[in-house]
Parts: structure tokens; sequence; C-alpha cells
């Protein structure tokens, strides 16, 4: 579904974070965090230009940013786990040849 969206509006902020959690789901990890950094530059890009919008939907869109941060941080955090374990996997692998 989220491509159909995407293919009509490549921009679109709620679907582009779908499509990066989907990513994450399945340890896509460079994927996850491609389609979540373009879901937050969307998204800040809709709240910049909403600048009439009523306060319910500037606080939705405050709510959207604030959760798209929280996924994207979270991909760091695993992306930064499993260069760790490749870390320290590479230098197990040294010390048995040394």
């Amino acid at each position: 579904m989220c491509g159909r969206v995407l293919h009509a509006d490549p921009s679109n902020a709620k679907a582009l974070f779908r499509r990066g959690v989907a990513w994450r789901l399945l340890g896509e990890l460079e994927r996850a965090r491609a389609d979540l950094q373009a879901a937050l530059g969307a998204e800040q890009a809709e709240s910049d230009g909403g600048v009439d919008a009523p306060e319910q939907a500037s606080h939705e869109q405050g709510g959207r940013l604030h959760e798209i941060k929280a996924e994207l941080g979270l991909v760091r955090q695993l992306q930064k786990a499993e260069l760790d374990r490749e870390k320290d996997l590479y230098k197990r692998m040294l010390r048995q040849h040394t």
C-alpha cells in the first residue's frame, strides 16, 4: 500500500514513515533510515508550510515529528549495535589468526 501512495506522492510523510518502520522490522536498516529521514524532511516541510493551520493540526504534526524522530533514533541505535557486533567479530577473527 505504501508503494502505491508513494508512487502518486513521493513525499508523503505518513507512507514514508510506515515503509521505514516496515524496513526496520525486516532488518533493512539502511533503507529504513533513508525512508525515515525522507519522512522527517517531508513532515518538517509540511509543518513549516502550515502557518495558518489550526492548533489541533499543528499539535498532530508535532506528534508525528516526535514519532518519526523516535523511530529514526531506534534505527540508528540498531545500526550502531550491528556495527559493534561486526567490529567484535572481526577482532575475534584477527585474534585467532595472530
